[in-house]
């Protein structure tokens, strides 16, 4: 068997973090604003990033969905709450990461374990 017949998937930190974690260029963007600028509002992530308000909501709730970020809630001075979002740490996304390819991995290999009695019938 040749192996240069499976194709190339470009494996990189960027398309391994996209892709396990199901996130697009802009959800990895927030990210990085967040671990590079600190914690912010949607507002604040938003302008910081160039976009509305909206945008960088939905990148930073699939950030937190997938545990690259975490939701916190802040009391306004006259009461009120708001929300932060705020990027873990990077060797946190490192050890999700080896996770999301260690159970991968499994399931692909109990899907090759049953090829043989399954192309049986």
């Amino acid at each position: 068997m040749d192996v240069k017949a499976f194709p190339k998937i470009g494996a990189n930190c960027e398309n391994a973090v996209r892709c396990f974690f199901d996130l697009n260029q802009q959800d990895l963007r927030v990210y990085r604003e967040l671990l590079e600028n600190g914690p912010g509002t949607a507002q604040e992530i938003g302008e910081r990033i160039g976009r509305d308000r909206s945008t960088a909501y939905r990148s930073a709730s699939k950030l937190v969905a997938n545990h690259l970020a975490v939701k916190l809630v802040k009391n306004r001075g006259g009461g009120g709450i708001y929300h932060v979002y705020q990027a873990v740490d990077p060797f946190q996304v490192q050890t999700l990461l080896k996770e999301a390819i260690e159970e991968w991995y499994n399931e692909v290999m109990n899907v090759v374990e049953r090829t043989a009695g399954e192309l049986r019938g």
